[in-house]
């Protein structure tokens, strides 16, 4: 790729471009002297030329005339095979005419080195990353510039930037740059940053309350293992989704598979996750006065998670000699992630499920809402405020 000239302007530069064919593109008209009514251009063209890659722009100078409407209009081309042994013509470009149309050149360069021929009417914007260096030292140089930006756009460029930083190799000079920044100053991003990863999962619980999709949630959560890891007073952190856990016979079928594996951060102990949705039905039928039976599905999913508690105990030795991943099972808790307390709607069916959730010794039962509840805790602490989040799902408070 050609180095851009330096000094050469602003560090982003915009041009059209328009395909005539698979191999050639015209530009936008270069403006090298203008009057009222006349003036000079260069017509760059793009070409791909499969002889010599590098030569890849092509063009011409025009004088044009302003027409009676306004329009700029070419001039008559002159004839060179009129020209006698005595005659010819002279183009003279000035110092800046000359830069105007070096600068504009190597934009074109860069949208071919960068894209190459794009079919169709195309717009870009080039970066001239080796002009830039001190142009943008100048922009960081001055927080207020850089704060009235994101005031005067909304934001919009702060993700982009995020985006940018988080594509970047860490190297120990990075490190020790941020290393010199203000504690405080580090605590204010890591707040951002959580509170952006808390609002996006908000936005999910609110658009997909009730999404009935066990796959959905599952999807989710491997994306987020942070929202579950919340359930826990221990530190704790995903080590496996859909694992196995024992439960073949020789036939060789019949393997048992948990929604999560959590695992003890200091102690190496894991916790069973299994999930189902927010619509999973709580509680049933009513069994005596003031009393409700928990339905099927709980009962069943509670039994589940305990089945693979079993099944991993047992095959412990086996199973983790075939992991990559140091773990203990010690007498391992189970946690399940199931319904929602909107569908407990009277006092009754709330205590026959607490009374139920309560007793269990060895599985924790918390539902969707009450997990994203927690989420919105979390929030409300970072921005310092108990209504900084507005949502659609009020339930949520």
């Amino acid at each position: 790729m050609r180095r851009p000239l330096k000094g050469c302007g602003s560090v982003v530069q915009q041009v059209k471009t328009i395909s005539t064919s698979l191999d050639s593109a015209y530009g936008e008209d270069i403006i090298l002297r203008q009057t009222e009514t006349t003036r000079l251009v260069f017509k760059p063209e793009i070409v791909r030329n499969p002889n010599d890659e590098e030569a890849c722009v092509r063009g011409t100078f025009v004088f044009q005339k302003k027409g009676k409407l306004g329009s700029w209009e070419d001039q008559k081309k002159s004839d060179l095979r009129s020209l006698t042994a005595s005659e010819g013509i002279k183009l003279e470009l000035k110092a800046q005419e000359v830069l105007t149309l070096v600068k504009s050149l190597q934009i074109y360069y860069a949208v071919y080195d960068q894209h190459g021929i794009v079919s169709g009417q195309k717009e870009f914007a080039v970066l001239d990353l080796e002009e830039d260096a001190s142009a943008l030292q100048v922009f960081l140089d001055n927080e207020e510039h850089i704060r009235k930006i994101l005031d005067r756009d909304g934001g919009k460029a702060l993700p982009t930037i995020l985006k940018t930083i988080a594509h970047v190799d860490v190297s120990q000079s990075t490190l020790e740059y941020l290393s010199t920044l203000d504690p405080d100053e580090l605590n204010n991003v890591t707040s951002l940053l959580d509170m952006t990863k808390l609002c996006k999962a908000l936005n999910v619980w609110n658009e997909n309350a009730d999404n009935g999709d066990e796959a959905f949630w599952q999807k989710f959560f491997s994306e987020n293992p942070w929202v579950i890891s919340q359930i826990f007073t221990c530190p704790v952190v995903i080590m496996e989704d859909q694992a196995y856990v024992g439960g073949k016979g020789i036939e060789d079928t019949g393997g048992k598979m948990v929604d999560f594996i959590y695992r003890n951060s200091l102690t190496d102990n894991i916790v069973l996750v299994e999930i189902k949705t927010p619509e999973t039905k709580l509680i049933d039928v009513k069994y005596r006065q003031g009393v409700y039976a928990v339905s099927r599905e709980l009962s069943g999913a509670v039994n589940q998670v305990l089945t693979y508690k079993d099944s991993i105990q047992k095959e412990f030795y086996a199973l983790s000699s075939k992991s990559g991943t140091r773990f203990c099972s010690f007498n391992p808790r189970c946690a399940l992630v199931v319904g929602d307390t909107k569908s407990l709607d009277d006092k009754d069916k709330k205590a026959s499920f607490e009374l139920f959730r309560a007793e269990l010794k060895d599985v924790a039962i918390i539902t969707f809402d009450e997990l994203f509840a927690k989420a919105k805790f979390l929030l409300r602490l970072l921005k310092g405020t108990e209504n900084t989040y507005e949502q659609r799902d009020k339930r949520v408070s």
